[in-house]
This record gives C-alpha cells, structure tokens and sequence, in this order.
C-alpha cells in the first residue's frame, strides 16, 4: 500500500517549477511525509533507452500511465511531454551502488533544493520509497529534497541538475550562498576524499577531520541525515585502529 499521512500538504503550482508540495501545518522534524512503493520500475538501460523505457511503461496500467503522465517533464518542447522526459525529470536512483531506477508519483511532487527541507530514504528489503522532513517546516513552506551530491559547490551541481534532470537551479543556496557557501562545500568534499588515508595512516587527525565535517554541515544548512550518518559512520571506523 501506498501511505501518505493526512493534512501535511498539498500539491500545488509553483512558479518556474510546474507543481510541488506545500506544508498545510507545521511539520516537526523526523515526520514521515511519504511512504510509497514505485509506480515505475526502471532496470539497467531503461533509464537510457526510449524504446525499452515506453515498452515499460507501456506495461503499465491506465491509471498508472496517467499518473506518470501528469507529472513535470523538463524535456518537454512547446508542451509536448514524452515518457523519457518525464523518467529523465522524475526517475530516481535507488541507492547509490544501484543500477535500478524508479519513478514514485508522490515523492515525485517534491521539488530539488540544495538546502532541503525533506529526505528521501530507499528501503531495499520493502522496495519502498519514503520521505522525511529533516528540518522543521513551517505551514506554507515548500518541501524539497535533493537530488543530487549536496557537498559539490553550486558549479557542480547546477552542472550535474542540468544534464540529469534538464533544469537550472534557483534555491536560495544556489541564489545566496556565494564563495563563502562554495568554500564550504569545497571543503566538506575533500575531507570524504580523504577519509580512507586517514583511515590507514592518520586515524585521530580523521576523527578531527569528522568533527569539522558535523560543523560544516551545520554552518552550510545541509539537514539530511544521510550525511551526517555517513560521517558518524567514519567516526566509527577511525576510531577502532585508534583504540
């Protein structure tokens, strides 16, 4: 079943981004907003090829091929959607060592941000999709997640959003966030480059490394936990040759 709890938002239309979610109360952190399993299920050259794509989703029931139809397509010319627009602009990956995609029609009306609110997590053993606030949200507020490595400077990923999803990104980060918010991010990517020597060489100089990491992300907004876990996670495994 598909699960998405009462009175949280509305899909509404939003400028310059087609529709996304708006918050109708507030949302405490760690709320549950989505719980989903894919409507479309891409494997291996489904996410690249026309032919094998439409032959999947042409498998799909009517009502499943108008909910894949009704959502945004940034491929589109002179308003003529495509099914590979709109997998190009939807489909998500599932896990970062996956080569399966899948496009979820609910946790799809949430818009990318580079400081986003909300986050995504794939469960392997449901095959299910959900999304967490990862912040606290205002009632009114638009909720986002990411779509992309939020640690690369704003170059990088408004590079990576338009070659993978066909947009330019307008967020605040990306608006706002200037040299200083390059800097940061700059830096919270080298020190991931550089945990595994630190791992075997230097493992306390790791640990530190760790701890400007938690306040990097702290001081650049970046609110998923997945991060956070991941450098925890590190932590962890310095600590053990560390004693």
């Amino acid at each position: 079943y598909d699960h998405v709890p009462s009175g949280l938002f509305r899909v509404a239309s939003i400028p310059d981004k087609g529709f996304g979610a708006i918050s109708i109360r507030d949302i405490a952190c760690g709320e549950l907003l989505v719980e989903e399993e894919p409507t479309m299920i891409l494997r291996g050259d489904e996410l690249t090829d026309e032919v094998a794509a439409s032959l999947t989703f042409d498998a799909l029931g009517s009502a499943a091929q108008r909910d894949i139809m009704n959502l945004s397509d940034t491929y589109a010319v002179d308003g003529h959607k495509t099914v590979q627009g709109i997998l190009n602009t939807n489909a998500l990956q599932c896990g970062s060592n996956s080569n399966l995609g899948v496009v979820c029609v609910k946790t799809s009306r949430f818009n990318h941000s580079c400081s986003p609110n909300c986050e995504q997590s794939w469960d392997g053993a449901s095959f299910r999709q959900s999304v967490y606030a990862c912040t606290s949200i205002p009632k009114g507020t638009e909720l986002s997640i990411s779509y992309v490595d939020l640690r690369a400077p704003q170059a990088q990923r408004a590079k990576k959003l338009l070659m993978s999803f066909g947009f330019n990104c307008r967020c605040s980060a990306c608006i706002t966030g200037g040299d200083a918010s390059d800097a940061r991010r700059t830096r919270l990517q080298n020190l991931v480059r550089g945990m595994r020597n630190k791992r075997a060489n230097s493992p306390m100089e790791g640990i530190s490394d760790v701890i400007e990491m938690l306040a990097l992300y702290d001081a650049e907004g970046i609110a998923p936990n997945l991060y956070r876990k991941a450098a925890c996670y590190y932590a962890f495994q310095l600590a053990l040759p560390a004693g």
